[in-house]
Order: C-alpha cells, then structure tokens, then sequence
C-alpha cells in the first residue's frame, strides 16, 4: 500500500522519494493484473516519488473497492479469508503506509473506522496480541479540526490475551483483571 488517491480519470499513489522501489511494485501489478501502463516520477522539491496511471476503469475499482477519502479506507471483507501470508503482506502494505514503530510495537493510526476494525480481524487472525485506542476528534492549536482516529498496536508478548478457535472462527479473549461495582442513584421511568 502507498498514500494515493483517485483524480478524475486515474489514480496516483505517492511515497518517499526514498521508497521509489515501491513505485516500481506498484507499476508492475497494475500492468499485470489490470494490463495498464503507468508513469512514475520524481519530484525532489517535495522529497517523493509518485506513480500516475491514467484508467478511469481503475479509478472507478479504486474508488468502489477502497473508498475515496482517508476517512472512508476500506478493504474487502474477503480479505479476512486469504492465506496468512496475504493476509500479512497486506497489512504490512497498511503499515508501510500509515505505521510508525517504537521501541516495544509497530502502531497503525487511522481516520477510517472500517478499515481498523479489518485490521484488527487481520491480526486476530494471525494470532497477534494487539490493542486498539480511540482517539476523539479536536480542535489543534492551529484551529483545524482533527477527526476521530484509532490507533491499533501490535504488542510483543500478552499475558492478558490468549487466542480460541470458537464455532470456526479465531477470537482474542482477554483475562479480565478486576470487576468493580459501582453503585448509581439512578431512575428507571416505564413511559409505555
């Protein structure tokens, strides 16, 4: 996966100027799985590299299969029934694109509630422990509005998690660590 988006009659993915190796991938499965021709271009006063391919058949299959705006990122639900490997080889594509890596975990942050939820299945399914975070929409010291984000972390080890095969499925349980009871002075109205 690169950062890209959709023009009218196109789509252009953009990467590092770094990373043109990716670009040169790219190019290569968009002439042999949808038999077109791309262009790939440097441009050294904004560092990147870019990828043009000029199809409105393939901006319109990029659009319907993975949404239009960073917000509305999407995938396949098939996707969850691939082997393993492409399983992973596509979220390390989501994670090449939009990941970061600390010291203890490689982290995913997004604006796009239905790809993460994906994401997430994905690493269920290949028994990874991981955590998914929240993160409200806010205002930023420079007054532009951020969206509500996610942010799904790969972690190391868990010892608060174990992985069941329940009905056919793959599910990550989690050990609860402490019930609390909390006691409300609260009203229950029957208005029927």
């Amino acid at each position: 996966c690169a950062e890209g988006n959709t023009y009218r009659g196109g789509i252009r993915l953009t990467e590092n100027i770094n990373e043109i190796r990716f670009m040169e991938k790219a190019k290569n499965i968009i002439n042999k799985y949808f038999d077109k021709k791309s262009t790939i271009g440097l441009r050294k006063s904004r560092n990147t590299s870019y990828l043009n391919c000029s199809s409105t058949d393939l901006e319109v299959f990029f659009k319907n299969t993975f949404g239009q705006y960073c917000y509305e990122k999407n995938a396949p639900t098939f996707f969850l029934r691939l082997d393993e490997d492409l399983q992973r080889a596509f979220y390390n594509g989501v994670y090449d694109g939009d990941g970061s890596k600390t010291k203890k975990s490689k982290v995913i942050r997004i604006t796009s509630k239905n790809l993460i939820i994906l994401l997430r299945q994905i690493l269920i399914n290949l028994e990874i422990p991981n955590s998914l975070k929240i993160h409200n929409s806010y205002t930023g010291k420079d007054g532009i509005v951020r969206r509500e984000s996610y942010s799904l972390r790969e972690l190391k080890e868990s010892s608060k998690c174990f992985f069941e095969n329940i009905g056919g499925n793959i599910s990550m349980l989690q050990r609860i660590d402490e019930i609390t009871l909390e006691k409300y002075n609260e009203f229950v109205y029957d208005i029927s």
